[in-house]
């Protein structure tokens, strides 16, 4: 099984920081600073980033647990239900159904394929960073269609059927307009058992 380049991992996460911090930046001078939502995505931020930046990363998994799928619900912006297909242990696929509170509000389906950056060093479960891209619609009077490139952190649990998350999520405007929105949220989701083929 490969395994992760450490002499990479510093440089990577300064990188992937710096993105998502021009990001912010971003957004807030050109749409105004939303005091109820920048807090929340500053936090899902920090804590996506400083775990990740301060503990050692470990091998790929082997566990017989992938594929799996997940159900649950997130909590941020937007606030829904959402579901994930672990394809294999580096790749999976999301997709909510959720309602964006802000402004005049909004309905959003959304999906990403995600991947598994690098897995953290934990004691017990499994804590992977992940990565995406995706695309979002909101159903409002004007359609807002846009392109979501997610960062986020994964906790699965050893002993519970568990999940929870945490995400920040720049979304780039398509159609009607190419502005730049920000979203994150945290969440929580339950294992659904599947029958897995027998070498």
């Amino acid at each position: 099984m490969p395994k992760i380049n450490h002499h990479r991992f510093p440089f990577f996460m300064a990188a992937v920081l710096r993105f998502y911090h021009i990001a912010i930046i971003h957004f807030t001078l050109n749409h105004g600073i939303d005091m109820k939502k920048l807090p929340l995505i500053l936090l899902c931020l920090i804590a996506v980033l400083l775990p990740a930046r301060g503990s050692e990363v470990r091998d790929e998994p082997t566990r017989s647990e992938f594929p799996r799928f997940e159900f649950g619900a997130i909590l941020g912006f937007p606030t829904g239900i959402n579901a994930k297909y672990w394809i294999n242990n580096r790749l999976a696929v999301d997709v909510a159904g959720a309602w964006a509170f802000e402004d005049e509000g909004s309905f959003e389906v959304h999906s990403d394929l995600l991947y598994n950056l690098f897995y953290l060093n934990m004691n017990s479960g499994l804590m992977p960073v992940y990565f995406g891209l995706g695309g979002a619609v909101y159903f409002t009077d004007d359609t807002f269609v846009g392109v979501r490139i997610p960062i986020g952190i994964t906790y699965l649990f050893d002993e519970a059927p568990l999940s929870l998350l945490m995400e920040v999520v720049p979304i780039i405007g398509i159609a009607p307009s190419t502005a730049l929105r920000m979203g994150g949220g945290i969440g929580v989701r339950f294992t659904i058992p599947m029958r897995r083929n027998r070498a």
